[in-house]
């Protein structure tokens, strides 16, 4: 039985996973944590082995617990004694999943040295990169548009350092939007430095113009959105093909009102999103003569791990290494459930603050010769950074990812 694997740190989070060949193994298992704890009594240990061994057929399972204190793992065990998850074997293919613009403040970015030391060292290692190439320091209080956006690129490159540091090894990943840069840092297409100063250029530039355009999430069927959008009148364009039925557009702050009412009418809703319009426009790349010299002047490299673009998803993944390719993604709208199509898997894990890129993964179909699909966000709300990224990567473990938490530093 594998078992027993801990970690901790100052903050008294811990993460236990279990293995077993049964059901009634990890249940035993729990009833020893509970008289090591003191809820069960060494006289009674004995009869709950000789009731659990009753129980050993049947197939390999695993559960993990996440608590402050061995009492606290204990009373958790029991309440899972007979409810653990069954594996068939490791989740195969895995793909890592970036979101597009997130909007952490400093803070959040601080906060991420909660996780462990490894991650503390990494988001300072971010802050002297942004320095050096002659940015704002990414821990400072200064949170003007363009800071924010390397901000958020560098949170994403930090969650998935620490999921590598883990033992997570993906078979391919996916970048929407700003993602894209980080699965691009992560393939080694880009260094950090690089790509923390193209972003900067972008979003410069995107602040040229986010005054005169709005994002919108539209939920209707796509037909109707096309025909929504074929009103010259609008001035509206696609910039994101999320999932079918969902389509991030934009648009001229003056026109989104209609726009809302024409898709209302035909039984579809608009959610207004709180980024930057202008991105993903045909209208964009005339702004954006700073970024094209970065570009064209940034050591670009093939990538040496499976990235699948959102600008062209059929191309061959070396369209990364070429400066073009990053002034298309900056104006073209993203591809991304064009992306997930080309490379179905079993399991998801996104290297973000919010769960919201799970949300649009779960609205693509998956594949149905795969079975069914593991999700696991990387964290799900503000609080607690260490304990939400143990139970994400005790979920992984539960469905059969090969982890390692001892890498997971104090």
């Amino acid at each position: 039985m594998n078992h027993d694997q801990m970690t901790s740190d100052a903050r008294r989070s811990h993460l236990m996973l279990l293995g077993g060949q049964s059901h009634g193994e990890l249940a035993m298992a729990a009833d020893v944590m509970g008289m090591v704890a003191g809820y069960l009594t060494a006289e009674s240990l004995p009869d709950l082995c000789r009731a659990q061994a009753g129980r050993a057929g049947g197939q390999p399972c695993r559960g993990y617990v996440v608590s402050d204190s061995w009492e606290g793992m204990a009373d958790q065990l029991a309440r899972r004694r007979d409810r653990w998850t069954t594996v068939s074997g490791q989740l195969r293919p895995i793909v890592m999943v970036f979101p597009g613009y997130e909007v952490p403040h400093r803070q959040m970015l601080a906060n991420l040295s909660q996780i462990d030391s490894g991650m503390g060292r990494f988001v300072e290692a971010c802050d002297r990169a942004a320095r050096h190439v002659g940015l704002t320091g990414l821990l400072d209080d200064d949170d003007n548009e363009p800071n924010r956006h390397v901000r958020s690129l560098a949170a994403q490159i930090c969650f998935a350092d620490a999921w590598i540091r883990a033992g997570l090894r993906p078979d391919a990943m996916v970048g929407h939007s700003l993602g894209e840069y980080a699965a691009a840092v992560m393939a080694r297409v880009m260094s950090l430095p690089d790509a923390f100063r193209l972003v900067q250029a972008r979003a410069i530039a995107l602040r040229e113009m986010s005054s005169r355009y709005r994002m919108l999430s539209v939920d209707a069927e796509q037909t109707v959105v096309d025909e929504i959008l074929a009103r010259d009148d609008l001035e509206a364009c696609p910039a994101a093909y999320n999932a079918p039925g969902l389509t991030t557009v934009s648009a001229p702050v003056s026109k989104c009102a209609e726009l809302s009412a024409l898709v209302a009418e035909r039984g579809g809703s608009v959610t207004p999103i709180a980024v930057s319009g202008a991105g993903h426009r045909p209208e964009f790349a005339p702004r954006l003569g700073e970024f094209v010299r970065i570009a064209a002047a940034t050591p670009l490299h093939q990538p040496v791990c499976r990235v699948v673009s959102t600008v062209c998803p059929d191309r061959d993944p070396g369209q990364l290494a070429d400066p073009r390719h990053w002034l298309r993604q900056a104006c073209q709208p993203v591809r991304f459930a064009d992306a997930l199509a080309r490379c179905p898997a079993r399991g998801y894990v996104s290297a973000g603050f919010t769960p919201g890129i799970i949300s649009v993964v779960q609205r693509n179909p998956a594949d149905a010769s795969l079975g069914g699909r593991v999700l696991v966000p990387s964290i799900q709300s503000g609080r607690s950074y260490r304990r939400q990224f143990l139970r994400a990567v005790g979920q992984a473990f539960e469905h059969g990812v090969e982890v390692d938490i001892n890498c997971l530093e104090e």
